[in-house]
């Protein structure tokens, strides 16, 4: 295997600061609140979070947090055929403005369910933001589209920042490919 760096650290952080910068924009003075999909979306979420306190100051309350959690993944480079759901958030999302977080959105079969979740409690609005954008990877169109995108990226496997290969390298403070050597 080798492991080549496509995204780096200081990439992420900057893209991070640009994109927090137009939710708040976009949310102006309103509340909402993020919805993490677990695990891979914790270095994204942190970010996006971090940069949002950073350019609010004390305008704003505290935008709470809370999350999904689902397992599909069979520990390899694709998704098993089931996703079940195993932690739901505890905040209500009735009447919220939603921003619902996530690694990639690859095959859109995890983003198509929790959105469908989400909207489900009856929040106010969503809008999606996820590290990575693979359309190519799409088996089904995302219902709704990704209002922020850190990264639109090639077919590929990626690791790091969240992403993890058999539940490793997730840490990695940067994206890589993860080419397969014969």
């Amino acid at each position: 295997m080798i492991i080549n760096q496509v995204i780096t650290e200081t990439q992420i952080l900057h893209r991070a600061d640009f994109l927090a910068g137009k939710v708040l924009s976009y949310w102006d003075k309103e509340d909402f609140v993020t919805i993490g999909i677990l695990n891979g979306c914790m270095p994204w979420l942190s970010a996006l979070r971090a940069s949002m306190f950073r350019q609010m100051g004390d305008s704003r309350e505290c935008i709470d947090y809370d999350f999904y959690a689902t397992s599909s993944y069979n520990g390899e480079t694709e998704g098993g055929s089931q996703l079940i759901i195993t932690q739901r958030p505890s905040l209500s999302l009735k009447g919220m403005n939603v921003l619902l977080v996530d690694d990639i959105a690859d095959s859109g079969r995890t983003l198509n369910a929790i959105t469908d979740l989400v909207y489900a409690e009856e929040p106010n609005e969503v809008l999606i933001s996820t590290l990575l954008d693979k359309p190519s990877g799409r088996t089904a169109p995302l219902r709704q589209p990704i209002a922020f995108v850190g990264f639109e990226v090639p077919e590929s496997f990626y690791i790091g920042y969240g992403l993890d290969y058999g539940f490793g390298m997730r840490g990695l403070p940067y994206v890589a490919q993860l080419v397969e050597t014969e």
